[in-house]
């Protein structure tokens, strides 16, 4: 009668000790990914401070402090600024967080608070990355993923600039734990804040705006209980969260969104290998060679001219849109930068200092094979969610899968810029160490 709790006592010490230790690489892991993102914002100099797009989303924040308007205009940057016009070529979740660190003009004291805050978002996104594993994967699988996190070049290099990856990146890994909640515990209120912050990830950035077209009907198939009130909570968040910004777009400017957005986003995505006529000297802006570009303003003109690509070349335009693409968004360097850099950098911690050069060539490594994996363990989530839907975790990593697919497919059609890919790391990681798991299950079964 009293041997159960003697043989049970070593498996709770076993497993008491287990837990120790993962918890225990869970802080290390924390620690050394905040010891990357703090040196990288303090370290890294970039020439000039504020590039490209880091200019129209601090001009947004500034008009937004000081104007209470929504604009890309930059009027902090002329002597006698007036309130600009309002418009919605950029969306105002970055710029909104952006606007309260700025006390006038923008200084290097602004950019400091800017880069410790992109810091800390970077170290939340690794935790919430390993909270999201560790909802579906074993403990030492979800270590796996928030470490991959902590140490991706590409994380901390895009926290170092004005733009906004970073809180994209932080606000999805969210809204994908967020989901998978909903997933395993088939509650309508996990997926009213599902809804809420994918509707905060369209503020940020607008990829995943359409995403509840094609999130709703797979909530209505996979989930076996209460499938229409689960798929109706997530509309529902979705749309109180961003409905007021395309209710304002509508009265201020005559339009839900910018159709310039739409069209330029085809457009640049139209150039077989992203460069005009294949040549070098276009790579990553074959816009800006092309003559016939700005006249094609209009997302009809700009299928036109797809359709004429598919005419005129249609093996080469498919191989585009179909390998070439998920290629580019998926490789190691950023085309309109150098390396993991997209802006031009004076100094960075990765060529000085041997731990980030470690990790910079450790990730290098391992870049292709996580890729792979993490489509593949994509496409085994969804075959997992589809055979099993009664299975909480299958169905919410097929929810996963799904968020990921579209993410992909909305590159696939747009402009595949690799950073754009950047903020989906988490769902990647994830899938890639769900893949090595499953083949190591499929192993011992056989064994």
């Amino acid at each position: 009668m009293n041997a159960a709790p003697a043989v049970a006592a070593p498996d709770a010490r076993r497993d008491r000790a287990q837990r120790t230790i993962l918890l225990f690489a869970i802080a290390l892991v924390l620690a050394f990914g905040a010891y990357l993102r703090l040196l990288a914002a303090n370290e890294t100099v970039l020439a000039p401070a504020l590039q490209g797009d880091s200019v129209q989303y601090v001009s947004v924040a500034y008009n937004l402090r000081h104007h209470g308007v929504v604009s890309i205009d930059n009027t902090w940057g002329v002597a006698d600024p007036v309130a600009p016009k309002a418009d919605a070529f950029r969306s105002p979740g970055f710029p909104a967080v952006l606007a309260p660190l700025l006390d006038a003009r923008p200084d290097q004291a602004f950019l400091r608070r800017a880069l410790l805050l992109q810091a800390a978002l970077g170290l939340l996104t690794v935790g919430l990355g390993y909270l999201l594993a560790r909802s579906v994967l074993p403990r030492a699988g979800a270590v796996a993923v928030a470490a991959l996190l902590a140490i991706s070049p590409h994380l901390v290099s895009l926290g170092t600039s004005l733009l906004t990856e970073t809180l994209f990146a932080t606000v999805v890994t969210a809204f994908a734990l967020a989901l998978v909640h909903a997933a395993r515990r088939a509650q309508a209120r996990w997926y009213l804040l599902a809804g809420v912050l994918l509707g905060l990830t369209a503020l940020v950035r607008p990829t995943l705006q359409y995403l509840p077209f094609v999130l709703v009907p797979a909530i209505a198939w996979l989930a076996p209980r209460a499938r229409w009130p689960s798929a109706g909570a997530l509309l529902l968040g979705f749309v109180l969260c961003f409905g007021p910004w395309l209710v304002r777009n509508q009265v201020v400017t005559g339009a839900v969104s910018d159709p310039a957005l739409m069209a330029g986003t085809l457009l640049h995505g139209s150039y077989p290998d992203m460069m005009f006529e294949g040549r070098p000297e276009s790579l990553g802006y074959p816009y800006r060679f092309d003559p016939e570009a700005a006249s094609l303003t209009t997302t009809a003109q700009v299928l036109g001219r797809i359709r004429a690509n598919f005419s005129a070349d249609p093996v080469g335009t498919l191989r585009w849109y179909l390998i070439g693409k998920p290629l580019r968004l998926h490789e190691w360097s950023f085309v309109e930068g150098a390396d993991v850099f997209v802006n031009s950098i004076r100094h960075t911690p990765y060529l000085v200092r041997p731990e980030f050069a470690l990790s910079h060539r450790l990730m290098y490594w391992l870049h292709i094979p996580l890729m792979g994996l993490g489509f593949a363990g994509m496409v085994l989530a969804l075959v997992q969610g589809a055979r099993r839907p009664a299975d909480p975790a299958a169905r919410g990593l097929a929810l996963l899968g799904v968020t990921l697919a579209f993410a992909l497919l909305v590159h696939v059609a747009g402009f595949p810029l690799a950073r754009y890919g950047v903020p989906f790391r988490a769902l990647t990681f994830l899938f890639a160490i769900h893949a090595l798991v499953c083949a190591w299950r499929a192993v011992v079964r056989r064994r």
